[in-house]
């Protein structure tokens, strides 16, 4: 089952197919060069620090420097009984999370000493080609987005409406101004909820983004997937005919991917 704010709904059918994201993510690496590699979400607490922290430096090393790493605190009680994690104080296990895996990217020996984890000094390898992998962080709750104006690199709210996701803007450039941060160099990545969730109006649900750079982007990224992610058009079989892309909304050419 899933709670989504209304009346429990039953998990989709794709949830069962859905692989692990780091795996999925050092296959990508590998047939990819210029998109950015990120997750939505981790949830921190499930994992231990320093593997976590190994696991993404070495994705940022195959990839090139490509990784964003987005974390959440969790919700669901039953994913922390699965995994044998306590559930209590959520958000402040995943704060000290963030703490301590930053500190594995850093230089050796790595240390770390806190309530929740602790990380004897060690040489903790490799390291990442970026300085500092962006760590992102899911929030919607007005602590937990303040929580992320002070601690993060950004923002993943999940909103179903423009008013909605103002609001939260607004909240977490606030709580980064206050915390000495310019939110300028925060980023906000937005996810919608998917279709079929409880509660979200018929209007939103399956909804396509209207003409705007969102939808710009789309279409060149699957403008780049047919061309193999490397600006080369995939060679045209002989005598194949050439097919026209249908035009996208926002007026460019490209394939209207279901991820747009």
């Amino acid at each position: 089952m899933l709670w989504t704010g209304g009346e429990p709904a039953l998990v989709p059918e794709f949830y069962a197919s859905t692989y692990e994201p780091l795996a999925t993510l050092d296959y990508l690496a590998a047939v990819t060069e210029r998109i950015k590699l990120g997750t939505a979400v981790l949830v921190a607490p499930l994992h231990v620090p320093v593997v976590l922290a190994r696991r993404l430096a070495t994705l940022d090393r195959l990839s090139g420097g490509r990784v964003v790493a987005g974390l959440g605190q969790g919700w669901q009680t039953q994913e922390f009984e699965t995994a044998n994690v306590p559930a209590s104080r959520k958000g402040a296990r995943t704060e000290e999370f963030i703490t301590a895996m930053r500190a594995a990217w850093g230089p050796d020996p790595v240390r770390h000493e806190g309530e929740f984890y602790r990380i004897a000094p060690s040489e903790v390898n490799p390291k990442p080609v970026q300085a500092r992998i962006p760590v992102l962080l899911a929030a919607n709750s007005p602590a937990a987005v303040r929580r992320a104006a002070r601690i993060s690199d950004g923002l993943i709210p999940i909103t179903s409406s423009a008013e909605e996701l103002r609001g939260i803007v607004a909240t977490f450039h606030d709580a980064a101004r206050e915390a000495g941060r310019d939110p300028r160099d925060l980023v906000v990545v937005n996810q919608v909820p998917w279709r079929g969730h409880a509660g979200v109006p018929r209007r939103w649900a399956g909804a396509r983004p209207r003409r705007g750079p969102a939808r710009l982007r789309c279409g060149r990224m699957a403008g780049a997937a047919r061309r193999g992610d490397r600006g080369r058009r995939a060679p045209r079989r002989p005598g194949a005919v050439r097919k026209t892309p249908p035009v996208t909304r926002a007026g460019r050419r490209g394939a209207r991917s279901p991820g747009c």
